[in-house]
């Protein structure tokens, strides 16, 4: 098999350039080891989590890259409900987990077992709020994954009428 001159390299090489960009807006690349989702948002992970960076706006900051990306795609589809919600538990959620660290640090510290006793306990009520923030944030970035595959499924989805939409007439 021969190789394809410079002239058709060059052609199918601009025709696959012209294809990613009709397909940028549902698209996520990594590059640079930063993440580029759908064309708009930019995520970059760091010591403390997550940076997001959406054009045009101020950058968040999240947790993980995976709610970080959750957030992308709730703006994407704008549930802008489900985004503050995702922001809000993923803020909940690293204040919560540092309230525990540090409580369970400052029980195995001290050495008079009322105090010890008392953090350890406040601790625990905090870690039981924890699992309940987060059992609420897993709820909205499974949300974001639905709308995403939906999204992927309807830009695949047959054109035309869809059965329920048809006329049936007897006889015709």
């Amino acid at each position: 098999m021969t190789q394809p001159n410079a002239e058709t390299q060059q052609r199918i090489l601009r025709l696959a350039q012209e294809g990613m960009e009709l397909m940028r807006d549902n698209l996520i690349w990594q590059q640079n080891g930063r993440y580029h989702v759908f064309g708009h948002y930019e995520l970059t992970a760091t010591a403390r989590g997550c940076r997001v960076q959406p054009q045009h706006q101020d950058a968040r900051q999240f947790g993980t890259v995976k709610t970080g990306l959750a957030w992308c795609i709730a703006h994407k589809y704008q549930r802008h409900d489900v985004a503050m919600a995702i922001a809000t538990l993923d803020q909940q959620q690293q204040i919560a987990a540092a309230d525990v660290q540090v409580r369970t640090q400052q029980a195995r510290r001290t050495k008079d077992a009322q105090r010890r006793e008392t953090s350890l306990l406040k601790a625990d009520c905090r870690q039981q709020q924890l699992s309940q923030i987060q059992h609420q944030l897993d709820k909205c970035v499974n949300l974001a994954k639905y709308w995403q595959i939906r999204g992927f499924n309807n830009e695949t989805a047959r054109t035309g009428r869809s059965p329920s939409q048809r006329t049936s007439r007897p006889g015709l």
